[in-house]
């Protein structure tokens, strides 16, 4: 472990890297690049195959975690994997701007290839960076820190998609000339935040024996309480994605919504993010991870409802309080997982257990994405109906995945917990996390009110 004073400076700087991430990962997958796929002349199965396929990259993680067994130190070989990973971002995203060849649907498939080999590349670095960060963070603040970094890393994310907003909304300002600048911008941005890790301590990789490349996969998968962990986030991820790639794309593409309209809506979710997750992290030292995971199931139903039941002139105003709410719920289970990951993984092997983790997880993700993609294809001009009245094929997707939530929300309270249950009633801690905090002032102020002694030293019991 680092002296004190390095060890905060390294958190700092990894705390800032993460903000500089989200510009970056802001730029790259903002409303206007789903408006880019929609200009191109994309497809449903396109876009499906646009969220999907860097999720079944995860699958490089497991390489990763084999190679980081072999690595005596893993900084460099995170750096020059993540740059790498985010500079092929540029002909992904800018080959169809800067090539009118490429303005129709062969660019969006242009882009889908260029975004699968950057992502190879991302997701291979990924394993060492939670294997460098699980060595590196001391575990009696680990969640705190989590929830702090999130909390900042959002705001950054808000603000990034208010500057996006304001772009969009200029008047005459052209489309591919805004792609341009905004994607360059956050390519810079994003290694910008990699070169920042040269500064960050790293300490020692744990000693690895030689094993089995097998044996080393499977190991994870043989820890009954992991296993427990990796199935149900597999499961969530697809009842989630399958619906969530499609989202922006619906708006575009059925709802006609406006590019600065549609920004708006995912600052707000960023804004409900950075405003509950410092909450959550205290929350999580107190009731534990699981405490969160459960209580973000129950209300990420929400999100799906809201996309079927909306209309060309209901979205906007009933999204805007659904996605702030949604960013909240999205912090908790975020803040969960990561302390559950680190958690029940071993000093020795994390690399592999959050490859096993996260790279089942993008493989179930990236899968239940593409399917979601083809079917809504397959169905589209389809008489479709529910009782409630006529569905159009994306709707239908929609609905599943609300099916799946709900059924994810179940799961979640069967979960083990993580820590003893404390005897305050759960109400009262999740009154900590903002805004629900703000619901306290009022009983604060009265009891303050009548319990303040008067000027004779006696209780003041007025009211």
């Amino acid at each position: 472990m680092p002296p004190a004073k390095e060890l905060r400076a390294s958190l700092r700087l990894v705390t800032w890297g993460c903000c500089l991430f989200m510009i970056f990962n802001t730029g790259v997958s903002s409303p206007l690049i789903l408006k880019l796929i929609q200009q191109l002349g994309g497809t449903p199965a396109q876009v499906g195959l646009y969220g999907g396929i860097p999720l079944i990259a995860l699958s490089m993680q497991f390489v990763g975690a084999l190679l980081a067994r072999r690595l005596k130190a893993r900084k460099p070989a995170f750096m020059i994997w993540i740059i790498l990973g985010r500079l092929l971002y540029l002909p992904a995203l800018l080959g169809p701007v800067l090539v009118p060849a490429l303005r129709n649907p062969r660019g969006v498939s242009w882009m889908i290839l260029f975004l699968f080999l950057g992502n190879l590349l991302n997701h291979m670095a990924t394993p060492l960076f939670y294997s460098w960060m699980g060595d590196l963070i001391p575990r009696r603040v680990l969640n705190r820190y989590w929830g702090v970094r999130a909390s900042w890393s959002s705001a950054v994310w808000v603000l990034s998609y208010l500057v996006i907003m304001g772009l969009s909304g200029i008047p005459g300002f052209p489309f591919y000339s805004l792609i341009l600048l905004v994607v360059s911008v956050s390519v810079i941005a994003g290694i910008w935040d990699i070169l920042l890790f040269l500064r960050v301590h790293e300490p020692p990789p744990h000693p690895q024996a030689p094993e089995h490349p097998v044996r080393i996969l499977l190991q994870p998968l043989r820890d009954r309480r992991y296993r427990q962990l990796v199935f149900f986030f597999s499961g969530w991820n697809a009842a989630a994605v399958c619906a969530a790639v499609q989202m922006g794309f619906y708006l575009f593409a059925v709802m006609g919504m406006p590019v600065w309209k549609a920004t708006l809506i995912w600052s707000l979710q960023g804004l409900g993010t950075a405003l509950s997750a410092k909450g959550w992290g205290r929350l999580a030292q107190r009731r534990g991870c699981v405490f969160l995971l459960r209580t973000g199931m129950m209300f990420k139903i929400f999100i799906g409802l809201a996309f079927v039941v909306i209309t060309p002139e209901t979205a906007f105003w009933i999204l805007l309080p659904v996605c702030f709410f949604d960013g909240m719920w999205n912090a908790a289970y975020g803040v969960g997982q990561n302390g559950l990951m680190f958690e029940c993984s071993p000093d020795r092997d994390r690399a592999m257990f959050v490859a096993s983790m996260t790279g089942l997880c993008g493989l179930v993700g990236g899968l239940s994405a593409t399917v979601g993609g083809q079917l809504i294809q397959r169905l589209q001009g389809l008489d479709l109906h529910a009782p409630w009245g006529p569905l159009n094929a994306f709707q239908v997707i929609f609905l599943i995945s609300t099916v799946l939530r709900v059924l994810m929300a179940f799961w979640a309270w069967r979960l083990p917990a993580d820590k003893p249950t404390p005897g305050t009633p759960w109400v009262s801690d999740l009154l900590d996390v903002w805004p629900f905090r703000a619901f306290r002032y009022p009983v604060g102020l009265y009891n303050n009110w009548i319990l303040k002694p008067d000027a004779g030293g006696t209780m003041n019991d007025r009211g």
